[in-house]
């Protein structure tokens, strides 16, 4: 394993279930590793100080796996348009070890807290370079599944903050929805 930072390595981004003939367009493999030490270094490091640790859920992923992965038709469009920061190798789905204990309720507030020291870390203390936040719950709204975090060394950082929880569209069809998160 390749050790990206204090705390992490590329086998935790990088399944081996990528495939490395459908990698997005433009992204090298020798891309992957220098853009997930980025984002370990600029802001998992300094998160995991304070949250503790964090287990990577989903890093890079192959142009096909991420369109199977779409929930709804937006989200399904959205993927035919864009290549997304996963194909990048430019973000991570995080969980955090030590709330896997905690009852729904506690774990949640918990999840929200860490969520909103992301924010002040990006937004005041450290100026993390955070691309995009997303705090993600589970189809039910009732559990948060864990947190996407984007970082890119390709534009200025937007510093954006959502939530996604699910509503049901006009057709009956659930369907994902971003709202922005303030603390």
């Amino acid at each position: 394993m390749s050790q990206l930072s204090p705390h992490f390595d590329i086998g935790e981004f990088v399944s081996m279930s990528v495939n490395t003939r459908a990698l997005a367009p433009g992204l090298s493999p020798n891309d992957i590793g220098p853009r997930f030490a980025a984002l370990a270094a600029a802001v998992l490091e300094p998160w995991r100080t304070i949250v503790g640790p964090i287990r990577i859920n989903s890093g890079l992923r192959d142009v096909i796996a991420n369109a199977k992965l779409a929930t709804d038709p937006a989200s399904a469009a959205r993927v035919k348009e864009r290549v997304g920061p996963h194909c990048l190798a430019e973000c991570a789905d995080c969980a955090l070890l030590d709330l896997d204990k905690l009852e729904a309720d506690a774990r949640n507030a918990a999840y929200v807290a860490a969520f909103g020291k992301l924010y002040e870390l990006a937004h005041r203390e450290a100026g993390l370079p955070v691309h995009e936040a997303i705090l993600e719950y589970a189809r039910d709204n009732k559990r948060v599944t864990h947190i996407h975090i984007q970082h890119t060394l390709r534009k200025e950082p937007a510093r954006r903050f959502l939530t996604r929880t699910w509503t049901t569209n006009a057709d009956g069809v659930l369907c994902e929805l971003y709202t922005p998160w303030k603390p």
